[in-house]
């Protein structure tokens, strides 16, 4: 089932093994190439340790994510991972450019399969617009190919 980053945001990380909240969901590390959730960043008091890979995500539920034993959280590693901690590449909001350089909107919500981490793609402007058309986003804004007319 497909959710939307501001659904996902601020969600309890939970050890299902022990019953304990390991952080809040604060943002997702998308691999544009591969169009997947490569990790999911957490707010919590080590930030040291506030990457989440995908691969150790058990469940997105409604209320939780949870994940069995709190042993996958890391430290960031790599541009992507770091720029998303510090929540430079915060995607709502951002302009939404054409590969062009042409302004056609502004991301409302980022959509993501919730069982596979699969990219579905952005909600701009109120419209969806796929995830095949999206070629990243920075500091400045979400680059896409032309969209069809």
């Amino acid at each position: 089932m497909d959710v939307k980053l501001s659904d996902l945001r601020h969600r309890d990380v939970l050890d299902i093994s022990s019953a304990t909240t390991v952080g809040r969901v604060q943002g997702l590390v998308i691999d544009f190439t591969e169009q997947q959730v490569s990790a999911l960043t957490i707010d919590k008091a080590s930030i040291e340790a506030s990457v989440l890979p995908w691969d150790q995500v058990k469940s997105v539920g409604p209320d939780a994510v949870t994940v069995d034993g709190s042993t996958g959280l890391r430290a960031p590693s790599g541009p992507a991972e770091e720029r998303v901690g510090a929540k430079t590449d915060e995607p709502i909001g951002k302009r939404v450019l054409t590969e062009f350089g042409d302004q056609i909107g502004t991301v409302d919500d980022v959509v993501i399969d919730d069982r596979s981490g699969t990219f579905r793609g952005l909600i701009v402007d109120g419209r969806p617009l796929d995830a095949q058309l999206v070629m990243g986003i920075g500091d400045h804004a979400a680059v896409v190919r032309q969209p069809p007319s």
